[in-house]
């Protein structure tokens, strides 16, 4: 029985997190171990008895977004050496710390990597110095890199001085696909929801803060020549005067009867509202990943977004969803998907082919086959 340890500055089993769902879902005989601080970050609590995993939490503070929980140290110097070590994610103490105690134990390391070209990076001669510290030298000493997407893979290896491209492997972040399957019809769900019955319905998924872009999204609504439309927003406020922003916009552009701004909801829900719409839209500057496009996909909705995060590997434009540039384009596709209901259909369709291959259940399977991989090296 191999042991494998992951490591997280943060981990709360009750969010629906990329690792969160790998780590939850790997076979129980596995002997799975997760370290981690006793800070949570998120207003849900975790629920460390119902976890998959074994879970060993750590006195800890805060550092700005890392958690330093020093007792991670002699844990891993003096303690049995496990098989392999997962860390999440590249530049947090967590990887900081396994990167350079690796050099004195005998296990395999894998780190999750979400930069992107976003991230920022050093440009004083200090500050670069301070990266090679706390993040090239620990991350370069990684026997496998995860990324999400194709993008970070080329963007993680340049800003590792080229670290191998056969090294970082590409692991999307995933969706249960069967979940996302309608049990009843648009119309139930609708009258289920309380939602009008015969409006056309645009939904999007996210915290709202500027980076989602939201104000662009209005300006598309005020410019679509469709009347019986309603915009659905689902999740929390990450940023409370962008949000006062947009409750003014859109009374600027009296759109108050057309959109709904929902807050957050449990998944079984966000479900039902994936289902009840007609098409998703995503107008982000910047996505490491975009789980909403998976999600929308699974279900069977056309799907138009910018191009980014995994829109970038999923979406062949116009094939099985569409890729917009500019407002102008956005405003064109959404009218066209209104006036050819069959489009949709098609595109929606193809949709649920590629959403099945970001399940689970093959995302869980890709992970255990770089263990198996590394372990077998040894």
């Amino acid at each position: 029985m191999k042991e494998i340890i992951h490591i997280s500055d943060f981990y709360n089993n009750q969010t629906g997190h990329a690792m969160n769902n790998v780590i939850e879902r790997f076979d129980k005989k596995q002997k799975i171990q997760v370290y981690t601080s006793d800070k949570n970050i998120l207003a849900i609590e975790p629920n460390d008895k119902k976890s998959n995993a074994k879970i060993k939490r750590f006195k800890s503070f805060r550092l700005k977004s890392k958690a330093i929980f020093l007792g991670l140290i002699p844990m891993l110097l003096f303690g049995k050496s496990p098989d392999v070590i997962h860390t999440y994610v590249m530049g947090f103490y967590s990887t900081f710390v396994v990167g350079y105690l690796r050099k004195f134990k005998n296990f395999k390391f894998v780190l999750f990597s979400d930069f992107n070209e976003e991230a920022p990076f050093p440009k004083t001669f200090f500050k670069k110095k301070i990266w090679d510290l706390f993040v090239k030298i620990p991350s370069r000493s990684a026997d496998i890199i995860t990324v999400f997407t194709n993008s970070q893979k080329k963007y993680v290896s340049e800003k590792l001085d080229n670290y191998p491209l056969g090294r970082i492997r590409i692991v999307p972040s995933g969706v249960d696909y069967k979940a996302f399957q309608r049990e009843l019809t648009k119309e139930e769900l609708r009258e289920k929801l309380k939602l009008p019955k015969r409006k056309f319905m645009i939904i999007t998924v996210g915290h709202i803060g500027q980076k989602r872009n939201y104000k662009l999204f209005l300006e598309i609504l005020n410019e679509l020549k469709i009347k019986d439309f309603l915009f659905v927003h689902i999740g929390g406020v990450g940023e409370e005067n962008y949000y006062l922003e947009l409750k003014e916009l859109v009374k600027k552009f009296n759109l108050e009867k057309k959109v709904l701004f929902l807050g957050l909801k449990q998944l079984k829900e966000i479900i039902n509202y994936y289902n009840a719409c007609d098409i998703f839209l995503m107008a982000s500057k910047d996505e490491s990943f975009g789980i909403p496009i998976i999600e929308a996909m699974a279900t069977g909705l056309p799907v138009v977004t910018t191009n980014i995060g995994v829109a970038k590997d999923a979406i062949k434009n116009k094939k099985n969803g569409f890729i917009f540039k500019k407002k102008k384009q956005a405003v064109e596709i959404i009218e066209e998907l209104y006036k050819d209901k069959k489009l949709g259909e098609k595109i929606g369709k193809e949709a649920k082919k590629k959403a099945k291959e970001f399940d689970w259940e093959i995302i869980v399977k890709k992970i255990e086959n770089i263990y198996k991989e590394l372990l077998r090296d040894n």
